[in-house]
């Protein structure tokens, strides 16, 4: 669940709250993790997991041979994996369905190392044989499950990824410029949003395309980072201090969910660099 601040961890929290308001869910979750999570529903239960676990090697075993007992053990109908290009089982007792997101480990050359990098060519693909079903979140993971693990294409449907509708909007309230008080943003802005990692996010591409551009084009316009330190964040913050308009690209940090549709609405432009 990453402590709610990641990609999965929003994507997580949708689907907990949407399957809920048909089905009763239990969600295993490390115990750090539980005072993170912000959803209450009369339908939810949580399975309490050991913070023992929450290093990567101790969350690979377990979710090879504690998931499968836990779902023997316990009267579900299905067992439903958020992100199965992460973490997967050997086998389910029950039917199972998995969630891809993507497979960028492939496109971008050193994402993790080596142990990592083994782990999600050579034992995750084997673990996909037993799931009932595969989400992909787009047509292009959905092609990478196909080259990379040679997943057949009747296993796998797409289904894009959602938004939350009471929240994303264009109606402006008027705390919006406190918000952009707040991160003393004061000029028009650029904005990428997402954990600042190296290679895997394309920081350091995205601020070479920045210094590249037309001095009249960014005249007066900053380009801006929203999302927490992760692996790799000192090399993105090192090439921006050495980037030729280095006084023009800001870092935020970790932006809370409830802060972003602001920053969104008031930017001249959402970059999103994919490969």
């Amino acid at each position: 669940y990453d402590n709610g601040k990641s990609g999965i961890a929003e994507y997580t929290r949708q689907m907990v709250t949407a399957l809920c308001a048909q089905n009763t869910v239990s969600i295993a979750m490390l115990k750090k993790d539980i005072s993170e999570f912000p959803v209450e529903q009369n339908r939810l239960q949580i399975v309490p997991v050991s913070n023992l676990f929450a290093h990567p090697v101790m969350s690979i075993l377990w979710h090879i041979f504690l998931l499968p007992l836990l779902a023997f053990k316990r009267r579900y109908d299905w067992v439903i994996l958020p992100a199965i290009n992460r973490r997967m089982g050997l086998w389910y007792p029950k039917p199972t369905i998995g969630i891809a997101h993507d497979l960028s480990q492939f496109s971008v050359d050193q994402k993790y190392d080596l142990f990592r990098t083994l782990y999600v060519k050579f034992l995750l693909p084997i673990c996909t044989r037993n799931l009932t079903h595969i989400i992909a979140i787009s047509h292009n993971t959905k092609r990478d499950l196909t080259r990379f693990w040679n997943i057949p294409s009747d296993k796998m449907s797409v289904q894009y990824n959602g938004y939350d509708h009471a929240r994303y909007n264009a109606i402006e309230d008027s705390e919006e410029f406190n918000v952009l008080a707040h991160y003393q943003l004061e000029n028009p802005y650029l904005i990428y949003v997402s954990r600042i990692e190296h290679p895997g996010k394309n920081h350091v591409r995205l601020i070479d395309a920045f210094d590249a551009l037309d001095d009249a084009l960014t005249k007066d316009r900053s380009l801006v980072f929203a999302g927490g330190d992760w692996n790799g964040a000192e090399q993105v913050k090192a090439h921006a201090a050495n980037a030729r308009k280095a006084n023009q690209i800001r870092f935020l940090g970790y932006v809370p969910v409830e802060n972003l549709p602001v920053l969104y609405r008031q930017a001249d432009l959402m970059v999103f660099p994919s490969l």
